[in-house]
C-alpha cells in the first residue's frame, strides 16, 4: 500500500489583487493544483537505491513570461508514499522545476529573494555541488544523490487539477574492480588509490546540458583507497556522466608515502565506461536509463594495469548491473 504525504503550506500569490473582502468572486480556492513528485517508473524499477536518501524536495515555479512565481520545499521523499504538494495559482502556463537534497551538499545559485527581483528566468538558475564542504575539494565518501524534474503545465480555473513530475537522478554509481595482483609484498606499508578528477558544473533549471558547466570551473576529485589484494574494489557516486560538456579523468595509482606511482591513467572516464558496458552488454549505454556501471582492470606483468574488457568472460557467474 502506498501512503499519502501531502504538504499544504504552499504558495498563495499575494499579487492576486482582485481578490478582496467585499468581492470574493475572483478569489482562488485554497488550492487548485496538486503536484505529485514521483520516481521515474523505469529507473525506480531497475535502480530503486538511487531514491533511498532524499532528505528534501524543492519545487520552483515560473510563469509564462519566464519569471519566477514561487517556490516550495518539503521533507524527505519515500518510494512507499505518494508525495504531494498543494498550490494556489492564477490562470497561466507554468514551468515546474524539481530539485532534491538542497542544503549541505547541493545549493541553488539564487535565493528566493533574488529570484523575486523579476530579472531571472529558469535558464538563469541552477543547482550545484558545494565544493566548499570538502577539504581540498577532495570527496572521500559518497555524496547524496541529486535528482531533477521538469514539467510544463497550464493552470486554469478554480477546480483542483493534478500534475505529476517524475524525477531522475543526476548521479551515477561507478564500481571499479582491479584483479590479478599476485606476489605483491611491498617493503613498506602502501595502498592503491582510485581517483576521478572532474570540473565544477551546474544543473541548469531548463536541463540545458550545454549550460550545466559553470563558466568558471575548478577541478575536484573523488578519491577511494584499497589495500593490496588479488581483487580490489572501489565505488563512487559521481555527478553528471550524461554531460557532453565535461570529461572526467581517471587515475589508478600505487602509494608508498611519499611516493605515488601512476599505474593507469585515462583522460576520458566516460569513454571507459562506454567500452566496459559494451563489453558486458553488447551495446553502448543510454545514460538516461542506466545509473550503475562496473569498470574492470587487471594487472599485467611488471605491475602494469590495463582496462579488462574480457572481465565478464573470465568470471564464472557474471553479475549484470
Amino acid at each position: 500500500m502506498k501512503f499519502l504525504m501531502m504538504f499544504a503550506a504552499v504558495a498563495v500569490l499575494l499579487a492576486h489583487t482582485s481578490c478582496i473582502k467585499e468581492n470574493r468572486d475572483d478569489c482562488p480556492p485554497p488550492f487548485n493544483l496538486r503536484v505529485i513528485v514521483e520516481a521515474d517508473a523505469g529507473i525506480k524499477l531497475t535502480y530503486p537505491e538511487r531514491y533511498n536518501n532524499i532528505s528534501s524536495v524543492w519545487i520552483y515555479v515560473f510563469g509564462s513570461d519566464g519569471k519566477f512565481v514561487t517556490s516550495w520545499n518539503g521533507p524527505a521523499f519515500s518510494l512507499t508514499k505518494e508525495y504531494v504538494a498543494l498550490f494556489s495559482l492564477p490562470d497561466d502556463n507554468y514551468s515546474f522545476v524539481v530539485r532534491t537534497n538542497l542544503g549541505t551538499f547541493y545549493k541553488a545559485s539564487h535565493t528566493e529573494t533574488q529570484l523575486r527581483d523579476g530579472l531571472h528566468q529558469a535558464a538563469d538558475v541552477s543547482t550545484y555541488l558545494d565544493l566548499a564542504v570538502f577539504s581540498g575539494r577532495e570527496i572521500t565518501s559518497d555524496i547524496p544523490d541529486s535528482h531533477g524534474g521538469l514539467k510544463n503545465a497550464t493552470v486554469k480555473g478554480k477546480n483542483e487539477q493534478t500534475i505529476t513530475i517524475p524525477i531522475v537522478p543526476h548521479t551515477y554509481k561507478v564500481n571499479f574492480v582491479v584483479t590479478g595482483l599476485t606476489g605483491f609484498n611491498p617493503a613498506v606499508a602502501s595502498n592503491f588509490t582510485f581517483t576521478v578528477t572532474d570540473k565544477d558544473f551546474q544543473h541548469n533549471f531548463e536541463n540545458d546540458k550545454s549550460a550545466r558547466l559553470g563558466t568558471t570551473t575548478v577541478d575536484y576529485k573523488y578519491l577511494r583507497t584499497a589495500a593490496p589484494s588479488a581483487n580490489m574494489t572501489a565505488s563512487m557516486i559521481i555527478l553528471g556522466l550524461d554531460e557532453p560538456v565535461h570529461t572526467p579523468a581517471f587515475i589508478f595509482s600505487h602509494n608508498t608515502t611519499p611516493t605515488v606511482v601512476t599505474l593507469y591513467q585515462n583522460d576520458d572516464l566516460i569513454e571507459m565506461i562506454r567500452e566496459a558496458y559494451k563489453a558486458q552488454k553488447g551495446s553502448y549505454p543510454d545514460f538516461t536509463k542506466v545509473f550503475e556501471f562496473t569498470v574492470p582492470f587487471r594487472f599485467t606483468t611488471d605491475m602494469g594495469v590495463t582496462l579488462d574488457l574480457n572481465y565478464w568472460d573470465s568470471i564464472e557467474n557474471p553479475t549484470y548491473l
